[in-house]
């Protein structure tokens, strides 16, 4: 929780403890007797014994690969979505920090490019790094020729503008998506082109089946030519 932790010993003994914010669930850590916070009520107690039997089970199950205890523990929020264009379209979904969570391909190129990557966790700037590279080898990004990279970056919120949280993790966003434009055009021959949509943009882009950088692109330019396409 925000303030305290459970947590079992060895011997199956189950304390509540002052959370540090270097702790996390499942992490093993040592603690003295004087960060143990006394227990109120005496049905604390059988309640923290039960919850300690049902880790301990959880974890028999998932060492017997029954179900994923990283599932469990490991679920956080979307704070973003990232779609990439180069040639394969693809969408990275991201935690606050930047982390990849998800790889999601868009079209038949991009499903075989996911399924040679594992990029779970990692910064979303590495990720990308990665994606190029394993492009390269298929010749869809040229080490001599100048290529068009496309990223557009939604945030996962559906707040108005004026909302002061939406605010600050819009600056969030926008230093991870900086960060990301340097990387690719430090690792590649590549101009490099961001463009922002809301919720309402990538769900439509979803359901024309393409990417939203690509769905905001052919809504800014579509009235400017009369036969130009999707692709």
């Amino acid at each position: 929780t925000k303030n305290k932790a459970i947590v079992s010993t060895d011997d199956f003994q189950c304390y509540y403890i002052k959370r540090k914010p270097t702790i996390y669930v499942g992490k093993e850590i040592e603690f003295t007797k004087q960060e143990i916070i006394q227990k109120r009520t005496v049905l604390i107690k059988p309640a923290l014994s039960v919850a300690c039997f049902l880790f301990v089970i959880t974890c028999l199950l998932n060492f017997a690969g029954i179900i994923n205890l990283n599932n469990i523990l490991y679920n956080p929020k979307v704070f973003a979505y990232i779609s990439v264009d180069i040639n394969p379209s693809l969408e990275i979904e991201i935690d606050g920090t930047g982390n990849v969570l998800k790889l999601v391909p868009l079209n038949e190129d991009a499903k075989v490019l996911v399924s040679k990557l594992e990029v779970t966790k990692t910064n979303v700037s590495m990720a990308i790094d990665k994606i190029i590279n394993e492009v390269k080898k298929s010749n869809a990004i040229s080490d001599t020729e100048k290529d068009c990279v496309l990223i557009s970056s939604t945030l996962n919120s559906k707040e108005r503008d004026h909302n002061e949280e939406f605010q600050r993790e819009k600056e969030k966003l926008d230093i991870i998506i900086d960060s990301l434009k340097d990387s690719i055009q430090k690792s590649s021959n590549s101009s490099v082109y961001i463009v922002h949509a809301d919720m309402e943009e990538r769900e439509a882009a979803r359901t024309e089946g393409m990417s939203t950088g690509r769905y905001v692109l052919y809504n800014t330019y579509k009235d400017l030519e009369s036969d130009l396409s999707f692709e």
